[in-house]
């Protein structure tokens, strides 16, 4: 999919040996939400950063989102143990340790100390300069591409998800409302995700598949060009001055009401030939060659402290897979525990530990 490929880790673990959160030093909290923190935090040995999402599990099951966390961690070890490290996408947040406590599960990603995209926007009151909109657009579409390369939904496309690295670039992050699909016909029901950023057939309880998606990244281009949300009711899109015509042709295109002639429905690489990213260098982006308009200073905090807002992407109804009925995020198997792995490949340890490590179960 021409992701670009992450560089494999030359360290070799024992596949046997655990890995716990006494592996990593912790330097300082970059978010905190409604299941606990995500650390920044240095992995003794090797030295390398990561940042670690520590979850309370009490909370999970409190708030009954112990499904919901066993379908982000099957749906990371997918991602991120391909066959070939060259299937690696560097336009996500990979998985490289999982773990628990009694008391906690630990997820522990690439790091990404740049902030948010919709951090920085505040910078912006009027919207990023197009040619960061440019940049940031057409990463955004590559992690998406390769998601739906994988059968995956990720539901999830706004600002807030959109972590930019040490150099600028554009990573993916929270996968913990995405679906894995049996395959690219498959169809679905429930008003799952963020309601602003929903397609308008989702909100009515029609079928939607992959390519509700493609809604939601017009919303997140038409926020990040003009630093609000959209008005898509039945209205036609309002641009500041200033902002070129290829731009809002591509957004309205992309929040078009029909579903049948909206574009990325029927063709997704239409999104990518479209005239707006004529300029955009696409392998140097995969690369990491391209020089981003923007680099954040990692040194400093570039979150804020908020509250989980996974409430609000949840619906109090779970949505139902209609169409096949088999292989979903909700049914993945687990894998068997495994107290450490390879650099490259996470430990694949469900909520219950199992093997050498004593059984400690989700909650008391």
């Amino acid at each position: 999919m021409g992701c670009g490929a992450s560089a494999p880790s030359s360290t070799i673990y024992d596949p046997n040996g655990p890995v716990g959160v006494e592996y990593f030093k912790q330097e300082r909290v970059l978010g905190e939400g409604g299941f606990g923190k995500v650390r920044y935090v240095i992995k003794k040995d090797t030295q390398k950063g990561y940042a670690m999402k520590c979850m309370d599990k009490h909370a999970i099951v409190d708030k009954r989102h112990t499904n919901m966390v066993f379908k982000e961690r099957s749906l990371l070890v997918d991602l991120s143990t391909p066959a070939d490290a060259k299937d690696h996408c560097r336009f996500l947040t990979n998985l490289h340790f999982a773990f628990q406590d009694a008391h906690h599960v630990y997820l522990v990603m690439d790091l990404a100390l740049g902030g948010t995209l919709k951090y920085h926007l505040k910078k912006h009151p009027k919207g990023y300069p197009e040619s960061h909109v440019q940049f940031y657009a057409a990463q955004i579409y590559n992690g998406l591409m390769f998601l739906h390369s994988k059968m995956i939904l990720y539901r999830d496309c706004k600002p807030e998800n959109m972590l930019l690295n040490s150099e600028g670039y554009v990573m993916l992050s929270d996968f913990g409302v995405s679906e894995k699909f049996a395959n690219s016909d498959t169809q679905m029901k429930g008003k799952t995700g963020t309601r602003a950023y929903m397609p308008p057939e989702s909100l009515r309880g029609e079928l939607y598949g992959l390519d509700f998606d493609w809604w939601s990244y017009g919303v997140t281009m038409y926020e990040i060009l003009c630093a609000v949300l959209p008005n898509t009711k039945g209205q036609e899109l309002q641009f500041p001055e200033g902002r070129s015509p290829a731009a809002q042709d591509l957004v309205a295109k992309l929040l078009d009401q029909n579903r049948a002639t909206r574009l990325g429905v029927a063709d997704e690489t239409a999104i990518r030939r479209h005239g707006y990213f004529a300029e955009i260098d696409w392998d140097g982006l995969n690369n990491r060659t391209a020089t981003a308009p923007f680099v954040p200073n990692s040194k400093i905090a570039n979150f804020d402290a908020h509250q989980d807002d996974i409430m609000a992407a949840l619906d109090v109804n779970q949505a139902r897979l209609l169409y096949p009925t088999t292989t979903t995020a909700t049914t993945t198997t687990n894998h068997p525990a495994r107290a450490g792995q390879n650099h490259n490949r996470p430990s694949r340890v469900p909520l219950r530990k199992t093997g050498r490590q004593a059984s400690v179960a989700l909650a008391r």
